[in-house]
């Protein structure tokens, strides 16, 4: 909420609030993953999401592009926080349903995993996620 203070107009609360609260609906969606390293299991995570913005918690003046781009980056980086923490717990469950494991088979066709081996080597995996978000449209119209 901090970093849209200036662009945020007719505050009638005045109670501080720390968080700003956004909507999404998905228009598209497209998300790459790629085992750079496989002697260290090191993966990179490219996802790029479109959405249309649905609705905010604070009233802010979206027409300008420099909120717009603001809000992408913002929501981008809870993305990429949300994804990372995920895959933690992920991990500590020893679960893979992102398919990780498949990936690394895809790339080493030759020395295929068992399960038991992948589920040995998966907590020790690293991933480096890059999100991109582009709020395509807001609101119900424009």
């Amino acid at each position: 909420r901090k970093t849209f203070e200036e662009f945020i107009f007719e505050d009638n609360d005045k109670h501080e609030k720390e968080e700003l609260h956004v909507v999404l609906s998905e228009i598209n969606s497209n998300s790459k993953i790629v085992l750079t390293d496989k002697e260290n299991l090191e993966y990179k995570v490219d996802i790029q999401f479109d959405s249309r913005l649905l609705e905010v918690s604070e009233p802010l003046v979206i027409e300008n592009e420099k909120v717009l781009n603001r809000l992408e980056d913002e929501i981008a980086a809870k993305l990429k926080s949300d994804l990372e923490q995920l895959v933690e717990k992920l991990k500590e469950l020893n679960v893979d349903p992102i398919g990780f494991g498949n990936k690394y088979n895809q790339t080493t066709r030759n020395q295929e995993l068992t399960e038991e081996q992948w589920r040995e080597m998966y907590p020790s995996i690293t991933t480096d996620f890059s999100v991109s978000v582009n709020i395509i449209r807001y609101g119900l119209s424009e």
